[in-house]
């Protein structure tokens, strides 16, 4: 199966560093590779990788199989993270305010009698295909009284709003998405800590976006800025690569331009890179 995998380039390796044999190592590298974590039963190691998929705000689907672990060192196990997940299935999943996400879960359960394997897994793909993809937050003017509101508006409107949404991103702007808190600084750095990529515009550089563009750069997340031209970079910001517009420009040339800079510049490093000690 494995090979017919690789050879369908339906799957890929990550190789870890010689001598990396300890199973906390190798479980971090699974959650900084996964979106999505299936857990059929385990012990310790699955709810530790559970806890790293909870933290990055990344959904977990667990199924019932009550197959116990291989040590012996469940404390939850798999049989009870499906438990867990039923009672309080916005911890495990994200999902769209219309898909039921208790349901769900309750149609994967293997204790009905005539489930069949079949069953199982289209039902566990449909919950799959209904998750919601990783986020981009906006950072960006959000007071309509200042003049160049308007221009900062059309750009995320025509060009930011479609290529996000190419790039398979769910995006989430304060005062035009529904948000989940009560408070808006709680909302703010809560989306902004389980965000995948981060747009900031600097236009006008307003010093919430300076501060919320440093949060996101502190936290190692894949950032892109833009700003209207004239601009001028604050600060040492003029050595990260900036996208400028115009409110001028031609909407599809803006897009093609803009598409072609977060693919080149949203894999960039973070800041600092730590070297490991072997």
């Amino acid at each position: 199966m494995l090979d017919a995998l690789l050879a369908a380039s339906a799957l890929d390796l990550s190789v870890l560093p010689e001598g990396w044999r300890s199973g906390a190592l190798i479980r971090i590298e699974q959650a900084n590779a996964g979106d999505v974590l299936l857990t059929l039963g385990g012990g310790a190691g699955v709810e530790h990788l559970a806890n790293l998929y909870a933290q990055s705000g990344r959904s977990i689907v667990p199924l019932d199989f009550d197959i116990g672990a291989s040590r012996g060192d469940d404390v939850v196990g798999g049989a009870g993270l499906a438990a867990r997940a039923l009672r309080n299935p916005s911890n495990f999943l994200r999902l769209p305010n219309d898909v039921p996400g208790a349901g769900r879960l309750a149609g994967l359960s293997t204790r009905n009698e005539g489930r069949t394997a079949d069953v199982l897994a289209e039902r566990v793909l449909q919950l799959v295909r209904e998750l919601e993809p990783p986020l981009c937050f906006y950072v960006r003017l959000l007071d309509s009284s200042v003049p160049v509101f308007v221009e900062v508006e059309r750009f995320f409107r025509e060009a930011v709003d479609p290529v996000v949404a190419a790039l398979g991103f769910a995006r989430f702007e304060m005062g035009r998405d529904e948000p989940e808190r009560a408070w808006m600084n709680d909302e703010i750095f809560a989306r902004l800590f389980f965000s995948s990529l981060v747009v900031v515009d600097l236009t006008e550089l307003r010093p919430n976006c300076l501060a919320e563009l440093g949060y996101a750069l502190g936290r190692a997340q894949r950032v892109i800025i833009t700003a209207r031209n004239g601009t001028k970079p604050p600060f040492d910001l003029d050595k990260i690569p900036w996208f400028f517009w115009d409110s001028k420009d031609d909407p599809g040339e803006l897009r093609t331009r803009l598409a072609a800079h977060v693919q080149l510049h949203s894999s960039r490093p973070p800041l600092v890179v730590v070297p490991p000690l072997i």
